[in-house]
């Protein structure tokens, strides 16, 4: 392997096309908190080696490395490019990720089951148009699944089904850990914040509803504009003050 500056690492398996006057090289680079995995290819103007050349490099990469992959629309060009983005984790994935690794080794089945189910559905959703970014948005996941556990507790109970009721249970403990590590805005201070917003709507003799409440604390520059809080509790709040 050699470098080239500005290029990166040149692609041992290029060696094959050197006669051709054909190189390649990869490098990571950068953008925010998205990395690009990035292909550069040098070969002669209108080589008739470009379309079985792309074919070679997939052939030779793994495909999990790519979220997305895009063939340079200017060909024929001496510089052809792959890039990759991969998608934004919320940070405590990462710790979901490293505890998943060591609940294995522990064999510890309820901590498997839980982070499981929760990767699982981060990756699920990172397929949709509402993709899990934030902590505040894998908080509200986990609360969820927290939720239906409770109530799968309470069912179990009642069907007096105690080794199942226990499952849940441990689960709950489970669920709750990792909830407690995401820190957003205590509820007694929302409430506050709710009071005051509608408090406010009233004086400017705008009638307050859920939804012109949630727009005006959330809006640029409203009170709760990039705070850390879960939407859904808000929402939870601004019906409970209302009614």
């Amino acid at each position: 392997m050699t470098m080239r500056e500005g290029l990166g690492r040149r692609l041992d398996y290029s060696r094959s096309l050197r006669k051709e006057r054909v190189n390649t090289w990869e490098r990571t680079d950068q953008l925010g908190s998205s990395a690009f995995t990035v292909l550069i290819v040098d070969c002669p103007p209108n080589s008739p080696l470009i379309p079985q050349l792309s074919l070679f490099l997939l052939s030779k990469l793994s495909v999990k490395m790519f979220q997305s992959i895009r063939f340079s629309s200017r060909l024929p060009a001496r510089l052809v490019r792959w890039n990759s983005t991969g998608p934004v984790l919320p940070p405590l994935m990462a710790t979901l990720r490293t505890d998943l690794k060591t609940a294995m080794r522990a064999k510890d089945t309820t901590r498997l089951n839980v982070l499981r189910a929760l990767i699982s559905e981060t990756n699920n959703a990172a397929k949709t148009a509402s993709p899990i970014q934030t902590d505040i948005q894998l908080l509200s996941l986990i609360r969820k699944r927290l939720n239906a556990s409770k109530d799968a507790a309470k069912e179990f109970d009642a069907a007096e089904r105690p080794d199942l009721k226990e499952k849940e249970d441990a689960q709950v403990v489970v669920l709750e850990e990792y909830a407690s590590q995401v820190k957003t805005l205590p509820i007694a201070e929302i409430k506050e914040v709710v009071i005051n917003q509608i408090a406010a709507m009233i004086n400017d003799n705008t009638k307050p509803n859920q939804g012109t409440v949630l727009k005006a604390l959330f809006a640029a520059g409203g009170p709760l504009d990039g705070k850390p809080v879960d939407r859904k509790e808000v929402a939870t709040e601004v019906k409970n003050a209302l009614s």
